[in-house]
């Protein structure tokens, strides 16, 4: 009997990750579309700061941070009247408005943002899952650096799979680290990067499902 429930465990989390991959591999492939378009406006118009900044962000959002931070550079040269421009945020699908004051938060976003360690990072816990795909802990961290890197769907899934994996809302000591967490810290995490993934009412069921655990335990 434990042998199915370890089996049908494993094959669920499988199937979680082949998803997530599904997924992560066409949104790459969105934003490598978007790279294309905004490389062709340069070509046609290349005094222009909104293309540079668009494509920009979307190195960013691919942690290609030289790359991003080489755009938001020539963007703010080539606006040195800090001109507002309106764009479509396409991650988030939705109209927003960018000066040079948004493009130097980016960049200073990159200046600190150590993006190869957290890459190094996601790659160790990747290693940790594979060695033992039922431990939530290396679920829920993985799940944190895909969130520092702005791979919110990713990091939803792997949330998810380490509450699946935790059903008994065991506290989990994280790895070089006194800290412990348990599945409410892991609902009000997942909360927030739904939040940030425009997901509000996803984000305000979380909390709530936090907080139902929480009173359960007390």
């Amino acid at each position: 009997m434990k042998t199915l429930s370890l089996v049908i465990v494993i094959g669920y989390i499988l199937y979680r990750m082949y998803n997530s991959i599904k997924r992560s591999t066409l949104d790459i492939s969105k934003k490598d579309i978007d790279i294309s378009k905004y490389s062709r406006a340069i070509e046609s118009e290349p005094k222009n700061p909104r293309a540079y900044f668009l494509r920009g962000a979307t190195y960013h959002s691919l942690a290609h941070f030289r790359l991003a931070k080489n755009d938001y550079t020539k963007a703010l040269e080539l606006n040195p009247d800090n001109k507002s421009f309106n764009y479509e945020d396409n991650l988030n699908s939705d109209f927003k408005t960018f000066t040079n004051n948004s493009i130097k938060r980016n960049l200073n976003g990159i200046k600190n943002k150590t993006g190869r360690k957290y890459e190094q990072v996601i790659i160790d816990f990747s290693r940790e899952i594979e060695t033992d795909p039922t431990d939530p802990r290396a679920y829920y961290l993985r799940g944190y650096y895909f969130a520092k890197l702005l791979h919110y769907k990713l990091s939803i899934d792997d949330l998810t799979i380490a509450l699946n994996l935790n059903p008994s809302n065991k506290k989990l000591k994280l790895h070089y680290s006194p800290e412990e967490i348990d599945n409410v810290t892991i609902l009000q995490v997942r909360s927030r990067i739904k939040k940030l993934n425009k997901d509000k009412i996803g984000a305000i069921e979380d909390l709530e499902l936090s907080r139902q655990l929480l009173e359960k335990n007390l």
